[in-house]
Protein backbone atom coordinates (compact mmCIF):
# COMPACT_ATOMS: atom_id res chain seq x y z
CA UNK A 1 0.00 0.00 0.00
CA UNK A 2 1.56 3.40 -0.95
CA UNK A 3 1.82 6.10 2.42
CA UNK A 4 -1.10 8.47 0.71
CA UNK A 5 -3.49 5.42 0.76
CA UNK A 6 -2.14 4.82 4.75
CA UNK A 7 -2.70 8.49 5.40
CA UNK A 8 -6.31 9.13 3.66
CA UNK A 9 -7.04 5.47 5.40
CA UNK A 10 -6.10 6.73 8.83
CA UNK A 11 -7.36 9.99 8.40
CA UNK A 12 -10.84 8.74 7.68
CA UNK A 13 -10.85 6.41 10.78
CA UNK A 14 -10.02 9.09 12.97
CA UNK A 15 -12.55 11.30 10.63
CA UNK A 16 -10.36 14.19 10.26
CA UNK A 17 -9.74 14.26 6.58
CA UNK A 18 -9.62 18.21 7.05
CA UNK A 19 -6.21 17.61 8.82
CA UNK A 20 -7.27 20.21 11.14
CA UNK A 21 -6.83 17.71 14.37
CA UNK A 22 -3.84 15.40 13.73
CA UNK A 23 -1.13 17.10 11.11
CA UNK A 24 -0.40 14.76 8.56
CA UNK A 25 3.00 14.93 9.47
CA UNK A 26 2.26 13.30 12.39
CA UNK A 27 0.15 10.72 11.20
CA UNK A 28 2.60 9.36 8.96
CA UNK A 29 5.13 8.78 12.29
CA UNK A 30 2.16 6.35 13.64
CA UNK A 31 1.66 4.70 10.42
CA UNK A 32 5.49 3.61 10.31
CA UNK A 33 5.40 3.00 14.00
CA UNK A 34 1.95 0.99 13.16
CA UNK A 35 3.58 -1.24 9.96
CA UNK A 36 6.62 -2.50 12.61
CA UNK A 37 3.61 -3.16 14.61
CA UNK A 38 2.08 -5.13 12.75
CA UNK A 39 5.33 -6.90 11.46
CA UNK A 40 6.46 -8.34 14.46
CA UNK A 41 2.86 -9.07 15.86
CA UNK A 42 2.33 -10.85 12.99
CA UNK A 43 5.67 -12.41 11.74
CA UNK A 44 4.04 -10.49 8.41
CA UNK A 45 7.68 -10.23 6.70
CA UNK A 46 9.78 -13.14 6.63
CA UNK A 47 12.94 -14.34 4.68
CA UNK A 48 15.69 -16.42 4.31
CA UNK A 49 19.55 -14.60 4.71
CA UNK A 50 22.62 -14.57 4.93
CA UNK A 51 25.13 -15.07 7.72
CA UNK A 52 29.31 -15.64 6.85
CA UNK A 53 30.75 -17.11 10.35
CA UNK A 54 34.22 -16.37 11.43
CA UNK A 55 36.89 -19.11 12.09
CA UNK A 56 37.01 -19.08 16.07
CA UNK A 57 34.26 -16.69 16.56
CA UNK A 58 30.80 -18.22 18.06
CA UNK A 59 28.93 -14.91 18.85
CA UNK A 60 27.14 -12.94 16.17
CA UNK A 61 24.53 -10.15 16.66
CA UNK A 62 21.05 -10.28 15.22
CA UNK A 63 22.12 -6.68 14.03
CA UNK A 64 25.01 -8.05 11.87
CA UNK A 65 22.59 -9.93 9.48
CA UNK A 66 22.03 -7.44 6.47
CA UNK A 67 18.94 -7.10 4.81
CA UNK A 68 20.23 -4.66 2.15
CA UNK A 69 19.15 -7.27 -0.82
CA UNK A 70 16.08 -6.25 0.06
CA UNK A 71 14.17 -3.27 -0.70
CA UNK A 72 11.76 -1.97 1.82
CA UNK A 73 13.40 -3.72 4.89
CA UNK A 74 15.22 -1.94 7.79
CA UNK A 75 16.73 -4.96 10.23
CA UNK A 76 16.05 -8.23 11.13
CA UNK A 77 14.13 -8.53 14.61
CA UNK A 78 13.87 -12.60 15.57
CA UNK A 79 15.80 -15.54 13.69
CA UNK A 80 13.76 -18.16 14.02
CA UNK A 81 15.80 -21.08 12.64
CA UNK A 82 19.48 -21.33 11.47
CA UNK A 83 21.19 -23.96 9.01
CA UNK A 84 23.79 -24.18 6.59
CA UNK A 85 25.65 -25.83 3.53
CA UNK A 86 22.49 -24.70 1.13
CA UNK A 87 20.14 -25.67 4.04
CA UNK A 88 20.69 -28.99 4.17
CA UNK A 89 22.64 -28.82 7.94
CA UNK A 90 20.23 -27.52 10.31
CA UNK A 91 21.28 -26.38 13.83
CA UNK A 92 19.53 -27.29 16.59
CA UNK A 93 18.22 -24.32 18.43
CA UNK A 94 17.85 -24.37 22.48
CA UNK A 95 17.02 -21.81 24.94
CA UNK A 96 19.59 -19.76 26.39
CA UNK A 97 19.38 -21.35 30.10
CA UNK A 98 20.08 -24.96 28.50
CA UNK A 99 22.71 -24.21 26.14
CA UNK A 100 24.63 -22.24 29.13
CA UNK A 101 24.94 -24.95 31.43
CA UNK A 102 25.83 -27.66 28.89
CA UNK A 103 27.61 -25.55 25.78
CA UNK A 104 29.03 -22.24 26.59
CA UNK A 105 31.07 -24.37 29.65
CA UNK A 106 32.22 -27.01 26.83
CA UNK A 107 33.89 -25.27 24.71
CA UNK A 108 34.83 -26.94 21.30
CA UNK A 109 35.94 -26.29 17.35
CA UNK A 110 34.36 -27.62 14.79
CA UNK A 111 30.94 -27.43 12.46
CA UNK A 112 28.31 -25.87 15.03
CA UNK A 113 25.79 -28.07 15.95
CA UNK A 114 23.72 -25.98 18.25
CA UNK A 115 22.77 -22.59 18.65
CA UNK A 116 20.71 -20.34 21.43
CA UNK A 117 20.43 -16.60 21.48
CA UNK A 118 21.12 -13.78 24.32
CA UNK A 119 19.40 -11.07 24.82
CA UNK A 120 15.68 -10.46 22.80
CA UNK A 121 14.96 -8.56 19.79
CA UNK A 122 17.16 -6.69 17.25
CA UNK A 123 19.89 -6.06 20.04
CA UNK A 124 20.40 -10.13 20.68
CA UNK A 125 22.97 -12.00 20.05
CA UNK A 126 23.35 -15.49 18.38
CA UNK A 127 25.87 -18.00 20.35
CA UNK A 128 27.07 -21.55 18.33
CA UNK A 129 28.04 -24.14 19.56
CA UNK A 130 30.87 -25.95 18.55
CA UNK A 131 32.65 -22.49 17.71
CA UNK A 132 33.10 -22.83 13.94
CA UNK A 133 37.16 -24.00 12.63
CA UNK A 134 36.07 -22.55 9.39
CA UNK A 135 34.19 -20.01 7.71
CA UNK A 136 30.09 -21.29 7.00
CA UNK A 137 27.54 -19.79 4.80
CA UNK A 138 24.24 -19.61 7.94
CA UNK A 139 21.16 -19.11 5.92
CA UNK A 140 19.24 -18.01 8.79
CA UNK A 141 15.16 -17.66 9.24
CA UNK A 142 14.04 -14.24 9.90
CA UNK A 143 11.35 -11.98 10.64
CA UNK A 144 12.08 -8.57 9.68
CA UNK A 145 10.68 -4.64 10.62
CA UNK A 146 10.01 -2.91 7.56
CA UNK A 147 11.56 0.34 6.80
CA UNK A 148 9.70 3.60 7.15
CA UNK A 149 7.79 5.12 4.09
CA UNK A 150 8.75 8.64 3.02
CA UNK A 151 6.33 9.15 0.04
CA UNK A 152 4.26 6.95 -2.57
CA UNK A 153 7.49 5.78 -4.22
CA UNK A 154 8.73 3.80 -0.82
CA UNK A 155 8.00 -0.20 -1.38
CA UNK A 156 5.98 -1.43 1.53
CA UNK A 157 6.69 -4.98 2.33
CA UNK A 158 3.63 -5.36 4.36
CA UNK A 159 0.88 -6.90 1.86
CA UNK A 160 -2.67 -7.95 1.77
CA UNK A 161 -3.95 -8.68 4.34
CA UNK A 162 -0.82 -7.40 6.38
CA UNK A 163 -1.45 -4.08 5.82
CA UNK A 164 -5.29 -3.54 6.38
CA UNK A 165 -4.86 -3.66 10.79
CA UNK A 166 -2.22 -0.66 10.15
CA UNK A 167 -4.59 2.20 10.63
CA UNK A 168 -6.35 0.71 13.57
CA UNK A 169 -3.06 1.26 15.79
CA UNK A 170 -1.49 4.36 13.99
CA UNK A 171 -5.15 5.90 15.26
CA UNK A 172 -4.99 4.16 18.66
CA UNK A 173 -1.02 6.05 18.82
CA UNK A 174 -3.24 9.32 17.79
CA UNK A 175 -5.90 9.59 20.14
CA UNK A 176 -3.21 8.33 22.64
CA UNK A 177 -1.18 11.68 22.12
CA UNK A 178 -4.36 13.52 21.89
CA UNK A 179 -5.82 12.23 25.55
CA UNK A 180 -8.42 10.42 24.05
CA UNK A 181 -8.01 6.72 26.30
CA UNK A 182 -11.48 5.68 25.61
CA UNK A 183 -11.07 6.28 21.99
CA UNK A 184 -7.39 4.93 21.86
CA UNK A 185 -8.79 1.41 23.21
CA UNK A 186 -11.41 0.82 21.00
CA UNK A 187 -8.65 1.28 18.10
CA UNK A 188 -6.60 -0.64 19.79
CA UNK A 189 -9.41 -3.28 19.80
CA UNK A 190 -10.12 -3.00 16.57
CA UNK A 191 -6.26 -3.88 15.63
CA UNK A 192 -6.26 -6.60 17.79
CA UNK A 193 -9.21 -7.69 15.95
CA UNK A 194 -8.60 -7.10 12.45
CA UNK A 195 -4.39 -8.65 13.56
CA UNK A 196 -6.28 -12.07 14.18
CA UNK A 197 -8.63 -11.59 11.13
CA UNK A 198 -4.72 -10.92 8.76
CA UNK A 199 -3.40 -14.24 10.62
CA UNK A 200 -6.34 -16.21 9.35
CA UNK A 201 -6.31 -15.38 6.26
CA UNK A 202 -3.06 -15.77 5.09
CA UNK A 203 -2.89 -19.43 6.70
CA UNK A 204 -3.62 -22.21 4.39
CA UNK A 205 -6.05 -24.83 5.95
CA UNK A 206 -4.41 -27.44 4.45
CA UNK A 207 -1.09 -26.36 6.65
CA UNK A 208 -2.79 -24.71 9.41
CA UNK A 209 0.18 -25.00 11.76
CA UNK A 210 2.55 -24.20 8.85
CA UNK A 211 3.53 -20.76 10.53
CA UNK A 212 3.53 -19.90 13.93
CA UNK A 213 0.60 -17.12 15.41
CA UNK A 214 -1.74 -18.51 13.29
CA UNK A 215 -5.16 -17.85 13.85
CA UNK A 216 -6.42 -20.80 12.38
CA UNK A 217 -7.61 -23.67 15.04
CA UNK A 218 -7.01 -27.33 13.90
CA UNK A 219 -7.02 -30.94 15.01
CA UNK A 220 -3.44 -31.15 15.16
CA UNK A 221 -1.89 -30.93 18.75
CA UNK A 222 0.39 -27.46 19.04
CA UNK A 223 2.97 -28.94 21.58
CA UNK A 224 4.63 -32.36 21.26
CA UNK A 225 3.43 -34.93 24.47
CA UNK A 226 6.34 -35.41 26.96
CA UNK A 227 8.04 -39.27 27.46
CA UNK A 228 5.36 -41.23 29.17
CA UNK A 229 6.31 -41.94 32.38
CA UNK A 230 5.19 -45.21 34.35
CA UNK A 231 3.90 -45.17 37.94
CA UNK A 232 5.48 -46.21 40.91
CA UNK A 233 3.66 -49.84 40.54
CA UNK A 234 4.23 -50.01 36.67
Amino acid sequence: MQLSEYLTATQRLLSNTASNLFPPGELIDYINEARKQVAADGYAIRRLLSLATVSGTKTYAISSISVAGITGAESVLIVRKLAYNGNTVPLTNKPWDWFYNYCAINPQSGNPTVWSQLSQGAAGTLYLWPTPASVLTLAPDCVILPADLVNDTSTDLLSFPWDRPVKYYAAYLAYLSAQRQSDAQQMLALYTQRLEAAKSQSTSTSLPRNFPLSGVPSALPTSTPGPYMAGKNA
